[in-house]
C-alpha cells in the first residue's frame, strides 16, 4: 500500500485558490470596466435622418446612453454641412411638429459644432438637413451605452 503524500493535495489546494482567485479578477475587471463607446451613425446625405431610442420603430434603434454627435469628413471648412438635432418623446414626420423645446443644437457648419446629450429610452432623434446641397461633411453619431 502506498503512502499518501501530503505535499500533493497542498499542491492541489494552491491551484483550486489561484483559480477561485483569477475567476473572481476576471468578473471584478467585466463587471466595472467602463462602457465602450461605439459608432452608431456615419450620416453624409442631403436629406434628414431619424431614430428611436428604445423605442418602437421601424427605422434604426439604438440603446439609451449618452450620445456624441459631431462633424467629420470636412476639406473646405467654409462649405462645411450643418445638422439641427431634436429629441422627442412621440414619432413624428412633420417637421412642423418638432418645437423649440425639443432643439438640442446644431452640429457641424464653419465652427465645427458638438452636441454631447444623455438620452433615455423611449426618445426619437431627429437629424434635420441645415444647408446647400454643394456643401460637404458627415455627421458621426458615437454612443455610450449605460
Amino acid at each position: 500500500m502506498e503512502k499518501e503524500n501530503p505535499a500533493d493535495w497542498k499542491k492541489l489546494g494552491y491551484c483550486l485558490l489561484f483559480a477561485i482567485l483569477l475567476a473572481g479578477v476576471m468578473i471584478i475587471y467585466f463587471e466595472l470596466r467602463p462602457p465602450q463607446t461605439e459608432h452608431v451613425v456615419m450620416w453624409s446625405s442631403d436629406s434628414d435622418y431619424q431614430f428611436a431610442v428604445d423605442a418602437p420603430y421601424d427605422g434604426d434603434n439604438f440603446g439609451a446612453g449618452d450620445y456624441y454627435f459631431y462633424q467629420d469628413n470636412v476639406t473646405a471648412p467654409g462649405k462645411a454641412k450643418a445638422w439641427g438635432i431634436y429629441v422627442s418623446e412621440k414619432l413624428s414626420n412633420d417637421e412642423s411638429e418638432l418645437s423649440d423645446m425639443q432643439y438640442i443644437g446644431v452640429v457641424g457648419t464653419a465652427e465645427n459644432k458638438e452636441v454631447n446629450i444623455n438620452i433615455p429610452k423611449g426618445k426619437y432623434v431627429y437629424v434635420k438637413h441645415r444647408g446647400g446641397k454643394d456643401f460637404e461633411g458627415s455627421l458621426e453619431i458615437e454612443l455610450t451605452p449605460q
